[in-house]
């Protein structure tokens, strides 16, 4: 699968200071560019609010981490990471 990353995300990722979540990150960007389909992606759901919008859960230590992305055919486009409790409120 081909892999977008909108600035806001690379934005998000450069804010994040822990090295657990951006081994996390990079194992998982890896693991897309390996997959064939939606459905090899681990912890990938699809947001009850948008019908193209999906998150990717990353729990690092006792903190959880959305990765919320739109799919688009067989491309994966990377909108913003963000902790759960601000996905939470804000979407």
């Amino acid at each position: 699968m081909e892999l977008i990353t909108k600035k806001s995300f690379l934005r998000d990722w450069d804010n994040i200071g822990s090295k657990d979540l951006n081994r996390s990150i990079e194992t998982l960007v890896k693991s897309i560019s390996r997959a064939h389909s939606i459905s090899e992606i681990p912890r990938m759901k699809t947001l009850r609010s948008r019908s193209h919008s999906h998150k990717i859960e990353i729990r690092v230590q006792k903190k959880a981490y959305w990765i919320i992305c739109d799919v688009l055919g067989n491309k994966v486009r990377f909108v913003r990471i963000k902790s759960e409790t601000w996905c939470k409120n804000n979407l």
